[in-house]
Formats: structure tokens, C-alpha cells, sequence
């Protein structure tokens, strides 16, 4: 939860590496925009917290993520959903 500086640009890094992944391999998936949009949406709002201070991060992070672990079992079975769908776009391409 951006505990520090080297994991607040840890994340950073793995966002990017997410988001460029889906705009590179969209042409090739199912809902290939909507993966184009996904990917762009990540890139850039990363490319935003670059400019923003690890300790700001870290601020919104420590009252962002109590609440949000309220939803735990919701958020768990949301990411699992969303990964097998990622997976089947991956897998069937995109003439579905």
C-alpha cells in the first residue's frame, strides 16, 4: 500500500507493464477495444502518479483500503471473474 518509495514505483511499474500488455495484445483478444480503452486508461492514469509523491499515495491508501476490505469477498470474486474473462479474450481472440 505504498508503504515506501520503492513500493509505490513498484506498483507503478507493474501498472504499466499491465496496461501496455493490454493495448499490445487487444488487436488480438475479444472486445479488443474495450481491452484498447482498458489498457490506455491504465497507462495513463499511472503516467499521472508518477507526478504524485509516494507519501500522498500512501496517505489516500491508508483510509482508502479499510473501507475497501469491508468488500473483501466482493472485490476477491469481481478479480477472479475479470481474470477468467481476460483469459477467454486471450484464448478465443478476437473472431468470437
Amino acid at each position: 500500500f505504498a508503504g515506501n518509495g520503492f513500493k509505490h514505483y513498484l506498483e507503478l511499474f507493474i501498472r504499466i507493464v499491465a496496461g501496455t500488455s493490454l493495448i499490445f495484445y487487444s488487436p488480438k483478444m475479444f472486445l479488443g477495444q474495450a481491452f484498447l480503452v482498458l489498457g490506455s486508461v491504465l497507462v495513463v492514469t499511472t503516467a499521472i502518479m508518477l507526478f504524485i509523491p509516494w507519501q500522498i499515495h500512501r496517505r489516500f491508501a491508508e483510509k482508502s483500503v479499510p473501507e475497501a476490505l469491508k468488500y473483501l469477498p466482493l472485490i476477491a470474486i469481481a478479480s477472479a471473474a475479470i481474470g477468467v474473462f481476460i483469459i477467454f479474450s486471450i484464448v478465443r481472440g478476437p473472431n468470437f
